[in-house]
Formats: C-alpha cells, structure tokens, sequence
C-alpha cells in the first residue's frame, strides 16, 4: 500500500518555507520517499494577501483546495496551522482520536472526556424530546450537526454536542438558545473521566461516543503529543441555517 502524502500547515506569521522547507522536514521526507503538500495559508508566505477581513473566515478552505485529490493525509500543523487542520478534521470524516503523549508531561493538562451516551441516558424525558429537533453550531458558522443522534456502528443515542466558547445550540427554526450552552456543560461534566498523562500514554477516542477536553497547563513546559484521526462517515450538516430559515414561515 503507497504511504499516504504529508500535509504542512504552519504557524501564524510564518510561512511553509520557513517552517519546514528551511529546517529541512521537507527534504526528510522526501529522501524517505514520502511526497510533502506544504500550504502557505491565506494571508502569508506566497498565498494571496486580501485586505477584508472577511476574506479570512475560513482559512481552513486554501488547505482543502490543496489536498482536494488525495483521499488520505497525514497532517501536520505547527501553532495555528495545528487549528487550522482540527477545524478542517471537524467538517469531515473523523471516526476516532488518538493521542499518544511523546515525553514526561508536567502534572498538569489533563484531559476530560465524557460519555456522550450516558449524557443522553441521564436527561429529563423532556429534555430528550426537546434536544432531538436541536443542532450546534460550532467553529464553521454555516456547519451544524444535530444535537441528539444515533451512534453509526452501535446504533446507541448519544448526545452530540461540541461546547467550544464559540458555540451556538439553536432550534429546527434557527433561534439560539444560550441558556442551553451552560446546563449542557455541567450535565456532561458530571461523570467525566480525568486523564493524568505520563510519557508513552497512548489514549483512543471514539469521536462519536466521547467528547474530550484539555484543562490548563504550564505554558512555558514542553509537551509533545502525536494525533492521528481515523476516517470514518460524515456528520456534519451543511448549510444548517439556510436550511432553517426555508422552513420557517415568511414574514411578508
């Protein structure tokens, strides 16, 4: 089976040139007979340098053009370019997670995760009833996926929420509904697992049935983590609000 090429993404206000072809990862690769696709992301390196700012809400879409041909990456992002392929893995098929912690971690930066089908078992019936018509909105505004759905292998109901501060829960009619982001986040917080990481951890992750989160950690510590994503099928639902406001009945 031919190795999958590797993805470059850098960081804020550097380029791919100075990130990886000057170091030389470039070259390493390449003399390990894997092909490289390193992206200078909008706004930097050789990319087109827009003036309007919202010309950069969605970097994330240069990267997909870049790799539009191949069906599997391996990828790599340094600081912002890491966000940027996390918000890329998050309109598309990831199935699992895997973290695998490289080096002696300081005791601090510990990971939550929680069991998103007890969440669901735990709500209120009403709740359940309630949630079933809801979708998030998170990190991509015009991405939504339902609030309450069905595992794709197990088939278990599994609340699927993403709480990043960005996020939005809204109704079948598009109105938000902020109240929720708060009792969805202490309710999934009851009964998280704490992940103390030592070196060589290596923890899975069902992306369907778990949601995780970092605490806070040292700043100035070093610490080396290997993530890979598995494919799996889409769940993402595109263009969620526009869907919305054709359902809702006209005002004229």
């Amino acid at each position: 089976m031919e190795a999958s090429p590797v993805l470059f993404v850098h960081g804020f206000a550097s380029s791919a040139e100075h990130n990886w072809r000057q170091p030389g990862w470039l070259d390493l690769l390449a003399e390990a007979g894997r092909e490289t696709v390193a992206v200078d992301l909008l706004g930097h390196g050789r990319a087109p340098r827009p003036v309007a700012p919202a010309d950069y809400g969605s970097v994330e879409s240069r990267v997909a053009a870049e790799i539009a041909g191949y069906d599997l990456v391996d990828a790599v992002g340094f600081s912002a370019g890491a966000h940027v392929l996390l918000r890329l893995a998050a309109q598309d098929h990831v199935l699992a997670v895997t973290l695998h912690h490289i080096i002696r971690p300081t005791p601090d930066g510990d990971t939550l995760y929680a069991d998103l089908g007890g969440a669901y078992d735990r709500l209120h019936p009403r709740d359940r009833a309630r949630f079933g018509t809801m979708k998030t909105i998170a990190q991509v505004p015009s991405v939504a996926h339902p609030l309450v759905r069905k595992h794709p292998v197990t088939g278990r109901t599994i609340l699927y929420v993403n709480l990043e501060p960005t996020a939005r829960i809204v109704d079948e009619e598009g109105k938000e509904h902020p109240d929720l982001v708060p009792f969805l986040r202490e309710h999934l917080n009851r009964g998280c697992y704490r992940h103390k990481w030592h070196a060589g951890d290596l923890v899975v992750v069902d992306n369907f049935a778990a949601a995780h989160c970092a605490t806070l950690a040292n700043p100035k510590a070093l610490r080396v983590l290997h993530r890979t994503t598995v494919p799996g099928p889409r769940v993402w639902w595109q263009e969620a609000i526009r869907e919305a406001s054709r359902r809702a009945p006209s005002r004229s």
